[in-house]
Parts: structure tokens; C-alpha cells; sequence
């Protein structure tokens, strides 16, 4: 079936609008606003109060300064000035120097993890120093360096977690980046219970906008190339794996005025076009 598209361009600029607004309500949203769907828990602004607190704390107790679920910037007194570090430096800069502080509930059993980003030089987040709460022992490091910009425009966005792989444990998510048109990726370390570890999974690290349904035990990626051009790829939690089980795909032919929407299912073991539609 044919169609000339011009009517779809306004179904077309509302999606375009509703994935680029994605990054703020799936992984960034906190979990009990969608409670269906696992997210990360979002970070609120520092009070005043808070903030204090944190300055005033010797740095080996800035874990008990800090919420559950929260994160705190390290004030730095030291100089020279940031408007002096920096070649052109924006007013609404945050001084990084001192690092920041998170804390974390990764399972209910286990005392609450205390994440320590270390600033790694012209005001940018870098290393990530885990301990316990209660301990100056660091008991792991992840040198994974931390995407400048990112951490520039919401520090407090940067690291959030939630159960990637529905075992009861609670992993890591740092924010990579985002494209023009949405797009944002985040690097995934899944906590190990026997290691006692956060390992990178290189899977989740290459999904684009992704969301975790919980109770389908069910992961759905997002990647967004314009209002036409776009999939839509469902993972399911099967063994140990992510398998994918659903793919949408939708590709725009402008020298022809179309669109078409093509459906791959999973079906004895593998992906089969189910359905296709032409506008």
C-alpha cells in the first residue's frame, strides 16, 4: 500500500520528540514513578544544607554526609581559581577538583557502597574509587574515564543504578553520552555477589536509550536516526543472556514519498519478518 507521507510528518516530529526526551524518563527517572519499569534513581540538587555538611566532614566520613541514592560534590579550596584553570570557562561550571561522593543501596544484605569519583585534571571526573560504608578500605577501582561534557551538564545524573540482569542486585550505571538526536548510551557494571565486584558488560554498554522491564524480565533499546528512521529492539533475559525477540524497524524512502514499517520476531530460535506496511 501506498501513501504520500506529508500527512505522517506530524506523527513523525511527535516521535522524534518523544525519544529525545527519553534519557530523562527511563534510566534517569526514579524507579517509583514507573514502577513497571526498572530505572536508576535520579539526583536531586544539593541543598545548602548539604553541601555544608559535606565541606565540614573529614574526607574519610563523607559517606555518612551523603543520602542513600544521592550524590555531593567535594567542595575545593585549593587554587588557582577555576575561571583561571580554564581557557574559556562557562559561568555555570561546577568546580570538580574536590571529586564528588555517591552513595548506593546495591542489596539490602550488604552495607551501603560508597562510590568516590577522583577529579583526573581541568576540572573533569575520572577514576571511581567503591568502598564501604563504615570503611576507608577501597575495595575496588574503575578507571572507566568519565565522558567531560557528560558530567559537566548534570554531574548528578552521571552515576545511577539499577538490576540490569534481575538477580536481586542492584549495578551500576554511568552515563557516556548522547547524539544529536538522542541516542544516549551509558556504560554497565553488573555487580557480582561471589567477586564482590562491579564487572563491565559490554552488551548492556552498547544499547542505545535503554529501558528494563522487570517484570517480563525484558530490556528494550531505543535508536533514533530521524522522525522516519528509526528501531525499536526488545531483549528478553533468558539463561544468563540477552536475547532479542522483537525488532521494529521504520526506514523512509523520501525519492519515493514512503515510509515502511517492518516487524522481525523471534521464532524457532530465529528473527523472521512477521509484518510489513508501506505509507
Amino acid at each position: 500500500m501506498k501513501r504520500n507521507i506529508p500527512s505522517l510528518l506530524l506523527a513523525g516530529a511527535t516521535l522524534l520528540v518523544f525519544l529525545l526526551l527519553l534519557p530523562t524518563t527511563t534510566i534517569l527517572a526514579r524507579a517509583t514513578t514507573t514502577p513497571n519499569l526498572i530505572a536508576g534513581i535520579s539526583f536531586p540538587a544539593k541543598t545548602q544544607t548539604q553541601e555544608k555538611s559535606v565541606a565540614q566532614a573529614p574526607k574519610a566520613d563523607l559517606g555518612s554526609t551523603v543520602q542513600a541514592g544521592d550524590c555531593a560534590l567535594i567542595p575545593y579550596n585549593g587554587t588557582p581559581p577555576l575561571n583561571q584553570l580554564l581557557p574559556d570557562p562557562v559561568p555555570s561550571y561546577e568546580d570538580f577538583r574536590g571529586g564528588m561522593i555517591c552513595k548506593y543501596v546495591i542489596n539490602a544484605k550488604l552495607p551501603p557502597f560508597i562510590f568516590h569519583f577522583v577529579d583526573q585534571g581541568n576540572n573533569a571526573l575520572g577514576r571511581i574509587e567503591i568502598s564501604e560504608m563504615g570503611s576507608n578500605k577501597v575495595i575496588q577501582v574503575i578507571s572507566n574515564p568519565v565522558n567531560p561534557y557528560f558530567s559537566s551538564v548534570d554531574p548528578y545524573r552521571l552515576l545511577n543504578t539499577l538490576d540490569a540482569n534481575f538477580d536481586g542486585y542492584n549495578d551500576l550505571t554511568i552515563g557516556e553520552g548522547c547524539g544529536v538526536t538522542g541516542n544516549c548510551q551509558y556504560d554497565f557494571f553488573l555487580y557480582e555477589p561471589a567477586k564482590k565486584q562491579f564487572v563491565r558488560n559490554s552488551f548492556l554498554s552498547n544499547l542505545s536509550e535503554p529501558q528494563f522491564d522487570p517484570y517480563n524480565k525484558e530490556v528494550n533499546s531505543y535508536s533514533n536516526m530521524s522522525a522516519f528512521d528509526w528501531e525499536h529492539d526488545i531483549y528478553q533475559f533468558q539463561n544468563g543472556q540477552y536475547v532479542l525477540i522483537r525488532k521494529v524497524v521504520a526506514s523512509s524512502d523520501r525519492k519515493n514519498n514512503t515510509s515502511t514499517l517492518r516487524t522481525y520476531e523471534l521464532k524457532n530460535g530465529k528473527m523472521e519478518l512477521t509484518d510489513s506496511t508501506t505509507q
